[in-house]
């Protein structure tokens, strides 16, 4: 059988279905939730239907070693056990973007933090070991410490499944090989899924005992399922910050029939109305806000009127690099001299292309390795973009760039942008230079809200203004 993203997609809930995954608990967790989102995407890169976004870290033993040090400097150093009491905890996403100003911007929650008077503490894990500095956040504190720990606990000390649940996990892994020819540790997933469990759910405790925020926000809310257990058991209400696409596949997000998960946020703040119409997300409509993307929404700003070329942007992903890539070649020399092609890459691509695209090397293809040029001002010179899945083709389309995905695995995320009269597959490079009469339009108030940064402050007052209601109600019943 030759597999799609979609038809993958579709047997993995199946066997989940069949399985009763998500309603199956071990030791009173829901375990599944753990696990969910990293088994799917690992029978993905088994299937060779996606290859690795990032870099792979943590190899090594310098990089573990790394690890270690990070760990135990962080005992001291930016500690989350010495936060101070604040109303709201950040915890954000820890790629960041060097600015012009000089600083490090975390996308998501900066542009927030900068422009709404707010008491908070921030917290982030480390992108490929290290933290990136001087960051543009104030009051930032690492996890290390929390994280590490987990991965120290659960080298050291196995978590103990019953005989009972070994069985069923593994007939679940029968079942994923059966259909799809691939072997994949569910048993050993699940441990390791319950023994950092073990170790970080009492620390993330601590850090919300020092903290005791009134509301927690965060960014990619899947692999941060102990902290939004801990939230939820000392009801700290949790929001989640859109950061990228999401569709009925999205593991992260994709929850068939409204069915309740434990560890998935209490709010979701998304860039518009576009993107959770192609998902069933796990908690009720009212607890969804249509928000926009205030990082996206001022950098169209900041670029709005800049001088455009006719050359053609190509959006690279690690998942999908290798093909993509190699269609850019080929498109650049189909076009030869009569448009530059530029590369972007993807920081997670930044220290391995040349390694693995290494038709890249030597070409006529402007390949963006760095931080600058920025991808918005690129798009602002481009006139055409081409790429497969990712979040930023839709930013592209707020620059008015005229749009094409190469049908590589993962287009089938695009399945609602496919559905826009101006929007084109790219079969072959020469369809690059077809003549269309279809205007290009994008209803921007569908995909990302417009005065982002006051519907934040929106939804934010009325979470509140919902929390202090029912502590009333509460209290008026006690």
């Amino acid at each position: 059988m030759e597999w799609t993203y979609e038809s993958v997609s579709e047997t993995f809930l199946s066997i989940e279905s069949k399985w009763d995954l998500l309603n199956r608990r071990i030791d009173g967790v829901c375990f599944w939730e753990y696990v969910r989102f990293g088994i799917h995407r690992e029978i993905l890169e088994a299937l060779e239907l996606l290859g690795s976004a990032h870099t792979e870290k943590g190899v090594t033993l310098s990089e573990r070693l790394r690890g270690l040090y990070l760990w135990g400097r962080n005992v001291v150093y930016k500690s989350p056990f010495f936060a101070d009491e604040r109303d709201v905890l950040f915890y954000g996403h820890p790629r960041r973007k060097l600015r012009n100003d000089g600083l490090w911007w975390d996308l998501y929650c900066d542009p927030i933090l900068d422009s709404i008077d707010l008491d908070y503490e921030y917290i982030e894990y480390d992108y490929q070991l290290d933290h990136a500095s001087p960051a543009k956040t104030q009051n930032r504190r690492f996890v290390d410490v929390i994280n590490y720990s987990g991965t120290i606990w659960k080298t050291l000390n196995p978590y103990d499944l019953g005989q009972s649940e070994v069985e069923t996990l593994r007939s679940v892994e029968s079942d994923i090989e059966r259909h799809f020819g691939v072997s994949v540790d569910v048993v050993g997933g699940v441990q390791d899924a319950l023994a950092d469990r073990e170790a970080t759910l009492p620390l993330y405790k601590r850090l919300l005992q020092n903290v005791n925020p009134d509301i927690a926000i965060l960014v990619v809310s899947y692999g941060k399922e102990s902290f939004v257990e801990a939230c939820h058991e000392y009801d700290i209400p949790t929001v989640e910050l859109q950061h990228g696409t999401i569709n009925k596949y999205h593991m992260g997000y994709s929850s068939r029939g409204k069915r309740a998960r434990q560890t998935f946020p209490d709010y979701f703040l998304s860039f518009g109305p576009f993107w959770t119409e192609q998902v069933e997300l796990p908690i009720d409509e009212e607890r969804i806000f249509h928000v926009g993307y205030p990082y996206l929404e001022m950098q169209a700003d900041t670029y709005d009127g800049i001088d455009s070329t006719d050359s053609v942007v190509f959006v690279s992903q690690g998942s999908i690099g290798e093909q993509l890539s190699k269609f850019a070649v080929e498109t650049s020399e189909y076009l030869g001299s009569k448009r530059e092609v530029v590369y972007k890459l993807h920081p997670g691509e930044y220290d391995r292309w040349e390694d693995e695209y290494p038709w890249l090397v030597g070409s006529d293809i402007t390949v963006i390795d760095q931080e600058e040029p920025s991808l918005y001002q690129l798009f602002a010179e481009a006139s055409t973009q081409v790429g497969v899945y990712s979040t930023a083709v839709y930013e592209g389309l707020m620059f008015g760039l005229q749009t094409f995905l190469v049908d590589l695995p993962g287009i089938e995320y695009m399945r609602g942008l496919l559905s826009e009269p101006h929007i084109q597959i790219l079969d072959r490079p020469s369809d690059i230079e077809k003549e269309t009469d279809t205007p290009i339009s994008f209803d921007t108030e569908r995909y990302f809200r417009s005065d982002a940064i006051h519907n934040v402050g929106q939804a934010l007052a009325e979470i509140q203004s919902n929390l202090d209601r029912d502590h009333r109600d509460t209290e008026s019943h006690g």
